[in-house]
């Protein structure tokens, strides 16, 4: 298969999730227009259901009231080389929104959101044969993201953040907060930071085996089923640890794939939280990845806006503070292979976790 440009589809997250259990696929497609690279991993979708799920692909976004047609064409072709357990075929759209007019922004210039699922979904099946595309019960990436843009020079990117988050990076410095990169043998560390954020946000957290095998999957050779040439080294995942007297108060995970930057995950202490670690580890990561050469750094999910009443409207508010875009996109869609048993997943619990997996 070719390089993907989105990580999500890329070889080394196949073979991290080929690591984690998953079934692997890689397909090569034709439609009307071109050729279709995508990879797939099985996913369960309720008792004893199961589908493929398709993070982030397919990569190429088709015109404007052809998205559905294209998602259909696909899904159909998948169907003849799917095993037969596979119920349902969920892609996570990596496509902008369309729900962008004037309607959907409040007075002071806020997204407030895509319509309900049943009008979305009368938009998404228009020219499809089957209409058979279904909103799926959630998202499994977060649908909305900042990225920010590296191109520019360091000042400029200084300048163009919003003053408290400048204030507080120099303060960072100001206060003892040293940045370094961390090694993957100090895992442990990091975990402890990433479980405390996580119980203190109310939100499941991850195995330590799951990072264990994030930084192994760059390590491994490729092999069935993905038969392509070995990319060791072009994707590789990096750890940061942000301290204060050799004692770590923040860490990240940032992952390096075809000129971009994604921040996965991090945790940082209840402890000396005015030291602002977390400002100043961001910022370096993003300054590390200009010179490894990336051209923007996704900081991967925030909420839809900046609502007071969202639970994570600190991390809104926090990302948004570098000079970053909002982008939204349009999230999971499934397309049932098998209608009847399909219904039954979405009346289970298990295709109704709230939480985002990547």
């Amino acid at each position: 298969m070719p390089p993907a440009a989105n990580l999500l589809q890329s070889a080394f997250w196949a073979r991290f999730k080929a690591l984690r259990g998953h079934e692997v696929f890689g397909f090569q497609l034709s439609n009307d227009r071109d050729q279709v690279a995508l990879r797939a991993v099985s996913r369960r979708l309720g008792p004893e259901l199961y589908g493929v799920y398709v993070p982030h692909g397919p990569e190429l976004e088709p015109g404007m009231g052809s998205e559905g047609h294209h998602l259909e064409t696909i899904a159909e072709q998948l169907r003849e080389q799917l095993p037969d357990w596979c119920v349902a075929v969920r892609f996570d759209l990596p496509w902008h929104t369309p729900y962008i007019d004037p309607d959907y922004f409040d007075e002071d210039g806020e997204w407030q959101g895509p319509p309900a699922a049943r009008t979305r979904e009368l938009r998404m099946n228009f020219g499809t044969e089957n209409r058979q595309l279904r909103k799926a019960p959630t998202d499994l990436q977060p649908p909305d993201t900042v990225i920010v843009d590296l191109r520019g020079p360091e000042q400029e990117l200084l300048a163009a953040m919003k003053a408290k988050t400048r204030y507080n990076i120099g303060l960072a410095e100001r206060r003892g907060v040293h940045i370094r990169r961390g090694h993957e043998h100090e895992l442990d560390s990091f975990y402890r930071l990433y479980q405390e954020t996580s119980e203190r946000q109310g939100i499941a957290a991850e195995e330590i085996e799951y990072f264990v095998d994030l930084f192994r999957a760059a390590e491994l050779p490729p092999g069935e089923p993905h038969k392509e040439p070995h990319d060791r080294g072009a994707t590789r995942p990096a750890l940061y640890f942000a301290e204060y007297k050799g004692r770590p108060l923040a860490a990240a995970i940032v992952l390096h794939h075809a000129a971009k930057a994604y921040y996965l995950y991090g945790g940082s202490s209840s402890e000396e939280r005015h030291r602002m670690p977390s400002h100043l580890l961001q910022w370096q990561a993003m300054r590390l990845a200009r010179k490894a050469g990336c051209k923007s750094y996704d900081l991967f999910g925030v909420p839809p806006n900046s609502a007071h009443h969202h639970p994570m409207h600190g991390l809104y508010q926090f990302k948004l503070g570098f000079p970053g875009r909002v982008e939204h996109y349009r999230g999971c869609w499934d397309y049932p292979l098998q209608p009847d048993r399909y219904e039954i997943a979405r009346a289970t619990a298990g295709m109704d976790s709230s939480a985002y997996h990547i």
